[in-house]
């Protein structure tokens, strides 16, 4: 019944408790009269990582006990509030626009089976929804004009796609022949892949969907069903999606020094 979004800035404390233990304290300044909504906090502590459901309601503080003391939390963790952030896009976003959606696969190496895994992802597509074919677009022939006009389904091994290049900077991925890093780490093996929802960067009005695969053989295994439960990113083993989750969100995550 209102007009807006809410914009809540959380602050955490972390307290040591005399009879043993540790309190996460959290408050929550929003701007204007405050929404009342409930959301979920992801703490790691002790090696662990837990959710807890709190209730945010205008001013006051919301104490949680643990038995370890926090090192990092996020605020608003299940992306449950609708808040005002750049990339918001998840995979459920792709049939949105349905007749503005193109597969682009790569050409710079194996384009014939490049070409046949994006054929192959096309029917999955259709079968998922209307069984309308989203139409195929060679990397090389899509130019900016047409690129930002469009939401993408950007799909191949990894040395293979222009667009893999064109990633923003700000998303804690990169791209190599035949290996990837994500959020510090790296991922060499034939059977890793990577799928990341992202605003088009030729148009942040649009979507881009990467899926990237280490070897050609991994991105067969990774279309060969259509991913409904993916978020914002999911890491895939094989055929598997082995971790999954939203981008952080600037003031959202906290860290304590251990």
């Amino acid at each position: 019944e209102r007009s807006g979004l809410p914009r809540p800035s959380p602050r955490f404390e972390v307290e040591e408790l005399r009879r043993g233990g540790w309190e996460l304290v959290l408050k929550v300044a929003q701007e204007g009269e405050p929404y009342r909504f409930l959301t979920h906090l992801e703490v790691t502590a002790g090696g662990k990582r837990t959710l807890h459901t709190v209730e945010v309601s205008g001013a006051g503080e919301i104490r949680l006990a643990l038995e370890a003391r926090p090192t990092r939390v996020v605020f608003d963790a299940l992306h449950e509030v609708p808040v005002a952030h750049p990339s918001f896009y998840t995979w459920a976003n792709i049939i949105d626009d349905f007749d503005e959606l193109a597969i682009v696969y790569g050409t710079a190496r194996q384009i014939e089976a490049n070409h046949t895994m994006a054929r192959r992802w096309q029917e999955r597509v259709a079968d998922a929804y209307i069984e309308v074919l989203p139409p195929l677009v060679k990397d090389c022939e899509a130019d900016a004009d047409w690129v930002g006009a469009h939401d993408l389904i950007v799909m191949g091994t990894l040395a293979d796609n222009y667009f893999f290049g064109h990633v923003p900077a700000e998303v804690p991925a990169s791209f190599g022949r035949n290996h990837f890093s994500w959020r510090g780490e790296s991922f060499g093996a034939p059977d890793d892949g990577l799928v990341l929802v992202l605003p088009n960067p030729w148009n942040s009005g649009r979507v881009m969907y990467v899926i990237a695969a280490n070897s050609g053989m991994q991105l067969y295994r990774m279309t060969e069903r259509y991913p409904r439960e993916v978020p914002q990113w999911a890491r895939f083993k094989g055929g598997e999606i082995v971790a999954k989750g939203y981008f952080e969100r600037p003031g959202f995550v906290a860290t304590f020094e251990e």
